[in-house]
């Protein structure tokens, strides 16, 4: 349960849907407004798309799409504080 993590930890939540055809929306939530980046990896760790930004406290989410290639990625949440790691399938 992500509530059990305290609020002063930030969140990164399974991607949605997963797994995704052409689009996905990945959700995150800051204890507070912060510089934030999201960055999307391939399995050999390779970056293939990252949003960067100033992200209000509470819950956001971004909608990746235009991935080429189907298989694993992996995306991160990167604040000052944590790096979070899940993993997504694209699938055509």
């Amino acid at each position: 349960d992500p509530k059990l993590l305290g609020p002063s930890t930030p969140k990164l939540f399974q991607n949605r849907p997963n797994p995704f055809t052409s689009e996905t929306i990945i959700g995150f939530e800051l204890p507070k407004t912060q510089n934030t980046l999201i960055q999307i990896m391939d399995v050999n760790g390779r970056i293939v798309k990252q949003y960067q930004g100033t992200y209000a406290k509470g819950y956001s989410e971004i909608r990746v799409e235009g991935l080429t290639g189907k298989g694993m990625y992996y995306y991160q949440l990167k604040t000052p504080e944590v790096l979070l790691t899940k993993k997504m399938i694209f699938i055509d």
